[in-house]
């Protein structure tokens, strides 16, 4: 080999650089960049749509914790309160679910409104979360998805058992709305069995038609609760119709002169004997938490009865 001559290594050619290749991988990826960027903007977009949330039918049941069915009930009276905890922000929109359960303390079933679900962190909805802070059965009851998640909803919180609940979404054509729901479920007190419907209503066109179906459902049962964010007032011409002829409005019956002019908060009975209402207010949503006491026949006892006598007993 001539002097000065080096041999080259057979792997020369792959330790360089192909700066020719680099290049077109570099022109392809600038390339397909705006569309990767348009094609992740289209999910968050679609993503943010909102939808109603299915129908759901569940069998439970859901116990609270440590709850025993041989323990007897005292007396015979019992707390039922109705909250729209605003997403668990308090009345100058601060997050205060802390709050927010303080103001439930006390209650025996609780009917909440615009209720959170839960997070893509693992974060339970806030239904379950209040439940686990107050010790008591919890079901969170969706009306609206968003973000490919149940994003929004109603609860219902208990210190008896929940055997079962069903929703539906309620009619919806007002464009930008949020979607709305009933649910239906079913509360072992004892031997009765009450049925407690949940929802919140539309402010705007689609309320009356709303309300038109929550109230037709409410007068087939004879035992029935019916907690509601109407987003409406005594002088709703429907909402009149009904209180005179097969509801009770348990709230304004006891509060008279105390009542808050313009509420649209309501809890409607039928079949059953209420005893006083209240208002507890610690600025923890821009709601107040309403409440009723209803009175039984006679003191309780907690015993075991089938899912099957609890549709009997329920039926119209």
């Amino acid at each position: 080999m001539p002097e000065g001559r080096k041999r080259d290594s057979p792997f020369a050619g792959m330790m360089r650089p192909n700066r020719s290749h680099m290049s077109n991988a570099t022109s392809r990826f600038r390339k397909a960049l705006p569309w990767v960027a348009f094609a992740l903007a289209c999910v968050l977009w679609h993503s943010s749509w909102r939808w109603p949330a299915p129908a759901l039918a569940v069998n439970g049941p859901v116990l609270p914790p440590a709850f025993d069915v041989s323990t007897p009930r005292q007396d015979n009276r019992f707390r039922i309160a109705i909250f729209n905890i605003h997403q668990g922000r308090d009345r100058n929109g601060r997050f205060a679910l802390e709050r927010t359960a303080e103001t439930l303390e006390g209650f025996d079933l609780i009917g909440l409104h615009e209720v959170v679900g839960p997070t893509f962190f693992g974060q339970s909805d806030q239904a379950h979360l209040l439940g686990q802070s107050l010790n008591m059965a919890a079901a969170f009851l969706p009306v609206q998805r968003r973000f490919y998640r149940d994003y929004q909803g109603n609860g219902l919180l208990s210190r008896f058992p929940i055997e079962q609940w069903r929703s539906q979404p309620l009619p919806l054509r007002a464009r930008h709305h949020r979607h709305r729901g009933i649910s239906t479920c079913v509360v072992r007190i004892g031997e009765i069995a009450l049925t407690v419907m949940i929802t919140h209503l539309d402010n705007g066109i689609d309320r009356y038609r709303q309300l038109a179906i929550a109230l037709e459902q409410f007068r087939q049962h004879d035992r029935a609760i019916l907690i509601g964010d109407f987003n409406t007032t005594r002088n709703d011409p429907q909402l009149r119709l009904a209180l005179n002829s097969y509801a009770d409005d348990a709230i304004g019956k006891h509060l008279g002169d105390e009542d808050i002019p313009g509420r649209v908060d309501w809890i409607l009975t039928r079949g059953l004997r209420t005893r006083a209402a209240g208002i507890r207010d610690l600025d923890a949503s821009d709601h107040p938490c309403f409440w009723i006491e209803i009175e039984l026949d006679a003191p309780v006892r907690l015993t075991e009865i089938s899912l099957e006598d609890t549709i009997a007993t329920n039926s119209p």
